[in-house]
């Protein structure tokens, strides 16, 4: 992204097509995390079948996404994240491809898709570009734990954000590391439920 962007520079939107890979980023969160788990509900206008299964007239349809998203049929270790797996294909997420429809598709399409895509590719490059990630000393990647799970949270046990201000580097300064912005590492939150 240096070399693309530059020194000094700020992303832009014309920078984003150039930026394969993190395209292919956005598709496999996308895929593995829509937005909702099912699309807008839709009416049957008439009798018809459906793999099998007949559906009558006025009956609500459902798409579930999120079941698309992990589906073995049509995905290759679809639990795994894996954006290669969109690398030189020209699926994408604007309801052509119905693998892909975190957004639904044809006629019925957000109409916020656009605006959505391109504000998510142009943190996400902003954020990898104008800061350094680093996990805390002593831990790895591998040490980090990636499953998911449901919760809900109803409220925070504790109120950390009074100390994390004194922690926080301000957005834009300078480093000695870093001359063009500021590092940022994970806090440990353990130290701060005390």
């Amino acid at each position: 992204m240096d070399c693309l962007i530059g020194e000094n520079g700020m992303v832009q939107e014309s920078d984003i097509s150039q930026l394969p890979y993190l395209q292919a980023v956005l598709k496999e969160t996308f895929r593995l995390h829509p937005a909702a788990p099912f699309l807008v509900p839709r009416k049957a206008e008439a009798d018809m079948e459906v793999l099998g299964f007949m559906v009558p007239k006025d009956t609500q349809v459902l798409v579930n996404v999120w079941t698309i998203g992990r589906d073995p049929r049509v995905w290759e270790n679809p639990t795994r994240f894996e954006p290669e797996r969109f690398l030189g294909k020209e699926t994408d997420v604007k309801g052509r491809d119905y693998e892909l429809t975190p957004f639904g598709g044809g006629r019925r399409i957000c109409p916020g898709l656009p605006l959505a895509v391109v504000t998510v590719l142009l943190m996400l490059a902003s954020l990898l570009y104008f800061f350094d990630w680093k996990l805390p000393n002593g831990v790895a990647s591998e040490d980090l734990d990636m499953d998911e799970t449901f919760a809900i949270i109803s409220s925070q046990l504790t109120s950390y954000g009074s100390r994390m201000e004194e922690e926080r580097i301000p957005f834009g300064s300078k480093t000695e590391e870093n001359p063009r912005m500021s590092t940022v590492e994970t806090t440990d939150r353990s130290r701060l439920a005390n």
